[in-house]
Order: C-alpha cells, then sequence, then structure tokens
C-alpha cells in the first residue's frame, strides 16, 4: 500500500476516534453526571500523563520491527518475544505508581462529595489496572505499524474507541453510575480489541519462530526507548506549561482564552501525525538519499496543503470565533488565535523531520532539540504573559514553532532543501495574519486584502507541493474542471 493510502488510513482512523468522543460527551453528562464524568477524565489523564513509564518501548518496538525488514521472522520474533518480557515489570511499577498517584490526588486535592471520594478511591486499583492493557496494546500495535499493517491497527483503535466509550455507557444505562463499574467496562472495553490483534501478531512475527527473551535485544529496545521516553516526557511539559502558567499569572479566564483557540489549532496535527505514521516503518530500511526525499516530500505536501487550510483559517478566525464563542470571548481570543494557528502551521510541519530522526536511529537528536528549546520557553512564556498577557504568551508558542521546525529540520539535514519554499509559504502566511486582526477594525478592508491574500495562499500552496503529487492532483481534478488538464 502507498505512502499517500497509509496515511489516508491513518487519518480516517484518527478522525472517526476523535468523533467518538466527541459524540459520547453529552451521552456521558446525561448518564452519570458532571461530577461522575470529571472523575473519569481526570483518571484517564493519569493515564495520559504516566504513558512515559514504557520507557519509549512502543516507538522502540515500531523501530526495530521496520529495521528488521519483512523477511527477517526471526530477528522480529526476538524483538517482539523480548519487548513482551520487558512490559511485565513495567506494568508492575506503573500499576503502583498510577495507584499510588490517585490515592493521594483524591485523598487530599480534590474538592467533591465525601461520598464520591470514598467511590474513586475504592476504584484507584481498577484505574491502574488499566495501564497492562494500555501498555500491551501500544507495543502490539507499534510491532504490526512497523510490519505496516495500517488497516489492522487503525481497525483495532477505531474499536477500541467504540468500545472503551460505549460498553461504560451500556453499564451505566442499565446498572447504575457506580463509578467501579463504569471503570470495569472501560477496562473490558479497551482489553477485547487488544486479544484480536493476538492473532495477527502470531500470523505475522511467531509462527514457525523459536520464541527467547534476548539480552542484546533488550539493551537495544531500552536503548532507543530511553530517548523516546525522555522526549515524551519533555514534550508533555512543553504542551502542558502554557496553560499552568497562564493560569497561575492571570486567572481561569485567560486560560479559557488561550486553550479554546489552543484546542483547533491541535486538531491539525491529525494530518502530519497520520503522514509521518505511514511514514516511519519505510525509513529505517530506506537508503540514505531515499530517506531524505520521503522526507522532503512529506514536508512539500504538507507546505502545499497546509498552507492553504490554515491559511484560510487565519483569515476567518475573527467571525468564526464570534460566532463559537461570542464576542465577549470571540474578541480577545483573536490575536491568540491568530498567533497559535501559525504556530500550528511550523509544528505541523516539523513532526516529519521529528519523525525522521526517531525512524533514522537517532531518537536522542530529537531529544536533543526539545530539551534545549525547554528553559528558553519557560523562561519567554512567564515574562511573555506577564508583560503581554494571553497575546503574549501565544507569542512565545509561535517562537517556538519556529525554532523546533529550524532546529529539526537542520538537525535531519532538510533544512537546505525546505528552506526557499517555506521561506515564501511563512511569508504570506503572516500576511494571512496581519489580514485576519483587521476584521475588528475594517471589514470592508479586510474582505478585500482576505480575497488578494487567499489567491495567493492558494498559488503559494499549489507551488510548494511537490511536482509529481500536483501533477496526479490536476489529472484526477480535469475529470471536472478540463482547463486543469494542462497541470496534469
Amino acid at each position: 500500500m502507498s505512502l499517500g493510502r497509509n496515511a489516508a488510513v491513518n487519518l480516517v482512523g484518527a478522525i472517526v476516534s476523535s468523533l467518538v468522543g466527541i459524540v459520547t460527551v453529552p451521552l456521558y453528562l446525561h448518564a452519570i453526571g458532571a461530577d461522575r464524568f470529571g472523575v473519569l477524565a481526570i483518571g484517564w489523564l493519569f493515564l495520559n500523563t504516566f504513558g512515559f513509564l514504557d520507557f519509549g518501548l512502543t516507538r522502540a518496538t515500531q523501530y526495530r520491527i521496520a529495521a528488521n525488514g519483512d523477511e527477517d521472522r526471526p530477528a522480529s520474533a526476538r524483538t517482539i518475544a523480548t519487548a513482551m518480557t520487558l512490559c511485565v515489570p513495567i506494568t508492575v511499577v506503573g500499576f503502583a505508581l498510577i495507584w499510588f498517584a490517585i490515592n493521594y490526588f483524591f485523598s487530599g486535592h480534590f474538592k467533591s462529595s465525601e461520598e464520591l471520594r470514598i467511590e474513586v478511591l475504592q476504584s484507584a486499583y481498577v484505574i491502574a489496572s488499566c495501564w497492562p492493557v494500555v501498555l500491551f496494546s501500544a507495543v502490539l500495535n507499534g510491532a504490526l505499524l512497523g510490519r505496516r499493517r495500517f488497516v489492522l491497527v487503525n481497525i483495532s483503535t477505531v474499536a477500541s474507541s467504540l468500545l472503551f466509550q460505549l460498553v461504560p455507557l451500556i453499564v451505566a444505562w442499565t446498572l447504575g453510575p457506580n463509578l467501579r463499574e463504569l471503570l470495569i467496562a472501560a477496562l473490558v472495553g479497551r482489553a477485547l480489541p487488544m486479544l484480536g490483534l493476538v492473532p495477527a501478531l502470531y500470523v505475522q512475527f511467531l509462527r514457525g519462530c523459536a520464541l527467547h527473551f534476548s539480552g542484546k535485544e533488550a539493551r537495544a529496545l531500552l536503548g532507543y526507548g530511553q530517548w523516546a521516553s525522555l522526549t515524551s516526557v519533555i514534550a508533555t511539559v512543553l504542551t502542558m506549561a502554557d496553560r499552568f502558567l497562564i493560569g497561575a499569572l492571570l486567572g481561569p479566564v485567560a486560560v479559557t482564552i488561550y486553550t479554546a483557540p489552543l484546542q483547533l489549532a491541535q486538531r491539525v496535527s491529525m494530518l502530519p501525525a497520520a503522514l509521518s505514521g505511514a511514514l516511519f516503518p519505510q525509513l529505517p530500511t530506506a537508503a540514505p538519499e531515499e530517506r531524505m526525499n520521503l522526507q522532503v516530500r512529506c514536508i512539500e505536501i504538507l507546505m502545499g496543503s497546509l498552507t492553504v487550510l490554515i491559511g484560510g483559517g487565519l483569515l476567518l478566525t475573527a467571525p468564526f470565533l464570534d460566532l463559537w464563542l461570542g464576542k465577549t470571548i470571540g474578541g480577545p481570543a483573536t490575536p491568540v488565535a491568530l498567533l497559535l494557528f501559525f504556530g500550528a502551521w511550523w509544528t505541523a510541519l516539523a513532526i516529519i523531520s521529528f519523525s525522521g530522526l526517531q525512524a533514522s536511529g537517532r531518537p536522542q537528536a530529537s531529544a536533543a532539540v526539545q530539551a534545549a528549546e525547554l528553559p528558553p520557553f519557560l523562561i519567554g512564556l512567564y515574562f511573555g504573559a506577564k508583560w503581554a498577557g494571553v497575546p503574549g504568551a501565544a507569542a512565545v508558542y509561535l517562537l517556538r514553532s519556529i525554532l523546533d521546525y529550524a532546529l529539526l529540520t537542520w538537525q535531519a539535514g532538510l533544512l537546505g532543501r525546505t528552506l526557499k519554499p517555506t521561506l515564501v509559504c511563512a511569508g504570506i502566511m503572516t500576511l494571512a495574519c496581519l489580514a485576519g486582526s483587521l476584521y475588528r477594525y475594517s471589514v470592508p478592508i479586510w474582505f478585500l486584502l482576505s480575497a488578494a491574500i487567499a489567491l495567493a495562499l492558494v498559488a503559494s500552496g499549489w507551488w510548494a507541493a511537490p511536482a509529481g503529487d500536483r501533477a496526479r492532483l490536476a489529472g484526477r481534478l480535469s475529470r471536472f474542471v478540463p482547463a486543469l488538464s494542462r497541470f496534469a
């Protein structure tokens, strides 16, 4: 299956999983109430926060399987057996830490009724029991993704999202909103799709191969995984520090003004994540020049498409926020949203280089970049929020996104090959930011400038996209618009 089709499969899986979460929120609120839903959300937050406890084993397994190639089944079987063995002590440590953290937090740091507090504490072991399922599922998925079984993994992921959300809802409707029963139902819903992957794992890796733990393989997995885990920890701090600092310095209303557009900006990551996920298994066995060409093509695809999509969003940011949030929040949120959306454009482009470094066996390079960014980012956030409020914090977010892209593409050796289209598209995006801000001052001027810049966005996006992909797209569209046939 081609890179484009694999990326499309990943994107569809991510969209469906997101929609399942969005649709079930009001159903949960109606079935179990806001207090219990809040407790469930915090429980899953604990699992996500302690995700670094996998010591990078998921990413390391995917890399090792991809590097082994399709033909070396004994090596892949050895990787799987070693990874699964390593999961056992990791699940024990993770279970203990999550159980302790939940008990500590809900014992005295969470405002709720005493009845609900007791109910949560009695259910702490169930939340912690989800950790082994999460870890083993992730490693299984990583192994299958390393063998490019994208359809199978995304079917399992969608099934997991559906069952994880729907089974507890069915329990709530039939047995009542008891937290322990809801959490057990969620655990069952998450475990069933994992068990469904076991036959595929056997067919793809284990059939006819001896299974044994390898100390050498364990060192390779943990050696790679330690850098992937460090990257995960730093990334968690980078993505959460802004809201904590804004809340501490400026208060809850400022957090709302910042978080609402940030959540939209983060949705952009689904497209580059889908593309980088499809790209990753191809890179470990690719020749150096082919590896570079694949990454450049992916960056150009994202640059061409997201310049049009995000740039168009910049032009429409102000009227959209007025409709979505109302003018009371939409007005002050407009400059914040413009900066965050532009930052999301840079972050999306950086994902390819980030993934490419890890797929090339250089996870330490991506970890070093993020570690270097962390101190100036935290200092900049503090002074940006203190001196310029929420827009100041958003401006620091944008600057970090630009620096992230520059450093990662430089480390990957791609900066020189992508610099020209990046500067051209970034220039047009800057104009779109400025035009988007004019809506608050003069709607006629905003409209005229937006029309002109929209054409420039389309032209620059088309020019930045890879020539071969432009020709294929023009060929398909020419069936509906014959004039495009000359571009095919």
